[in-house]
């Protein structure tokens, strides 16, 4: 099983014994499997392991150190329904996945790290549209909206998609959820005890408040949250989560609730917002670990810190426009004259970090030039360029 990676031939002769043909280098990379496929593969160590079968990846393991660790054979099946599959009045993403292995199936402990479509979550959104389901959809959007859940079935694999045929017990899994912008799927992380059947639905926990708002604004170089609940019962805290743009939530505080009949305010200050698109949502937990997540709310952090410098400037024939970014995107350069004409325009891509952007003024006659940087946000830098 070569997996992905890049590859080149060498051939050797026996009789030259200096002489050694190398092939072009190529690379391989697998895609997911848009039929059901089984493979058999071992465990070995501590070692991440990726399985596939060389055309195909299904899944990745991560062994957990200890004497439980998962080891040896295990097979590993990636089931595709043709749709929706709906079981005791739940639907499930059409893929899902066995992990079989020979030994210690019941106690065995990885981390596993489950491939999906950005296909296969559309499809099971169409369906709890068309089916007016009161259920919340899966992420969309490249952006982990926090509704993934795993449901783990423990017990025999029958063959059959209907996870009502296990037989053992029930477990319900908050994963980490990660869109990969090089494979362009969705990677879905979670550490397991025991292997068996692995599900995906949606589901937020009933929890016995009501959000009234969630909202925010920004202040300066801050961003301000604000939320109001009614009729808080047992509830035990927020916890405030933040994204930044093609990352997963991570927590950033918490705030105790108040846990009181009637309305409630409560009000966070984000000191340390990241560069751009700053995504917020609250995790509500009452005091049996139950939770449920808010609306998402989005802000952005000014782009102010972007400076422009050009050197040499003066300048003859050229000059280099340099500008730090803390965060990648498309801009626009205008350069005009004095008296305020356009002269020249053209677009680029910033990477983050410092940005070189050559400037060529041999058309332009001698005088003072106003170089115009357009950023990703719509925000304007200029920069005076005299040309002698």
């Amino acid at each position: 099983m070569p997996g992905e990676g890049k590859f080149y031939v060498t051939v050797t002769n026996s009789i030259a014994t200096k002489l050694t043909l190398y092939s072009d280098t190529i690379t391989v990379s697998l895609a997911l499997a848009d039929t059901t496929t089984t493979v058999k593969q071992k465990i070995s160590g501590t070692f991440t392991t990726d399985i596939n079968n060389g055309i195909v990846k299904l899944l990745t393991v991560a062994p957990t150190a200890g004497a439980d660790q998962l080891s040896g054979d295990i097979t590993s099946i990636v089931t595709i329904d043709t749709g929706v599959l709906v079981s005791n009045s739940k639907p499930y993403v059409r893929r899902h996945y066995d992990l079989i292995p020979t030994v210690n199936a019941g106690t065995a402990k990885a981390t596993v790290t489950l491939y999906f479509t950005q296909a296969d979550f559309d499809n099971f959104n169409n369906y709890v549209k068309n089916n007016n389901l009161s259920i919340p959809l899966l992420p969309e959007n490249k952006t982990d909206n926090g509704n993934v859940v795993i449901t783990q079935f423990h017990g025999t694999f029958t063959g059959s998609s209907d996870p009502a045929n296990y037989s053992g017990s029930i477990v319900f899994i908050t994963p980490s959820v990660i869109w990969d912008n090089t494979n362009n799927w969705w990677a879905v992380s979670f550490p397991v005890t025991g292997f068996s059947g692995f599900y995906i639905s949606t589901g937020n926990a009933i929890l016995p408040l009501t959000l009234l708002q969630f909202s925010g604004i920004q202040k300066g170089e801050t961003n301000y949250l604000h939320w109001l609940t009614a009729d808080e019962i047992n509830t035990e805290e927020f916890v405030i989560q933040r994204s930044g743009e093609n990352s997963t939530f991570k927590n950033i505080d918490q705030v105790t609730a108040k846990s009181t009949i009637g309305n409630s305010d409560y009000s966070f200050t984000d000191f340390e917002p990241v560069a751009g698109i700053n995504f917020y949502r609250l995790q509500m937990i009452d005091v049996n670990g139950r939770f449920t997540y808010s609306n998402i709310i989005s802000l952005r952090k000014n782009n102010t810190a972007l400076e422009l410098s050009a050197y040499p400037n003066p300048a003859k024939n050229q000059t280099t426009l340099i500008f730090n970014t803390a965060a990648s995107g498309k801009y626009t350069i205008q350069i005009t004259d004095f008296s305020g004409k356009l002269i020249r325009q053209f677009k680029g891509f910033s990477s983050i970090g410092k940005n070189k952007v050559g400037i060529d003024l041999t058309n332009n006659t001698n005088g003072l030039y106003f170089i115009k940087l357009t950023d990703k946000f719509n925000e304007t830098h200029t920069l005076k360029i005299n040309k002698q």
